[in-house]
């Protein structure tokens, strides 16, 4: 029988949750730590949140795995998204559309005219969106007649396609993390014309 000192009532929402005081307290305030990490990183890297909210580390990643299918731990992280979505006006909708934006710039898009970066006749209005970022040099150069003629060199770069490609197939459910294999029964396959048992 456990001693009265080592039981306590915690009240959350309508329902109250017993049990040893100290062990409670620990994963109460782990999984707040995780919380807070995992909103503090904008990446939203589970397992660093759980390195971070002192979980250890041969088990975070699938610690953070099951913390993130908590439906407490869901409600909570929505409670504290809900806001920002809400000003920034951030849907998926929208970030989808910025993604593709970037996944689909073409260098053709853009033209170098007078020092400054253009769109080409036909290219999307939105495709300046992916551009990165200008760099303008301006020399004089001394002509043949004694003067000077202005010379521009323009580099401009677009955001990384590689990652935005990564990020939207995530989304899509085109890019797997890993393989889950439920069916362990034996199979064969044939791959190039050979035959694999397994």
């Amino acid at each position: 029988m456990t001693a009265p000192h080592e039981i306590a009532a915690v009240r959350i929402g309508r329902r109250a949750l017993i049990g040893k005081t100290s062990e409670y307290a620990t994963v109460r305030s782990r999984r707040r730590a995780f919380i807070r990490a995992y909103l503090a990183d904008p990446t939203r890297n589970a397992t660093a949140a759980a390195l971070a909210a002192g979980y250890s580390k041969r088990s975070a990643k699938s610690t953070a795995s099951e913390l993130l299918k908590d439906p407490r731990i869901q409600a909570a992280i929505e409670a504290a998204t809900a806001p920002m979505r809400h000003r920034y006006r951030l849907t998926q909708k929208r970030v989808l559309a910025e993604l593709a934006t970037n996944v689909f710039s073409d260098l053709a898009d853009y033209r170098v005219r007078g020092g400054r970066v253009m769109l080409a006749p036909g290219a999307q209005p939105r495709a300046t969106r992916a551009v990165a970022g200008v760099k303008r040099k301006t020399r004089y150069v001394k002509n043949a007649s004694g003067g000077y003629d202005r010379e521009h060199e323009i580099e401009f770069r677009l955001w990384d396609k590689t990652k935005a490609l990564g990020l939207a197939m995530k989304h899509l459910g085109l890019l797997v993390d890993r393989v889950e294999i439920k069916d362990m029964t034996p199979q064969s396959w044939v791959i190039g014309g050979h035959r694999l048992d397994f």
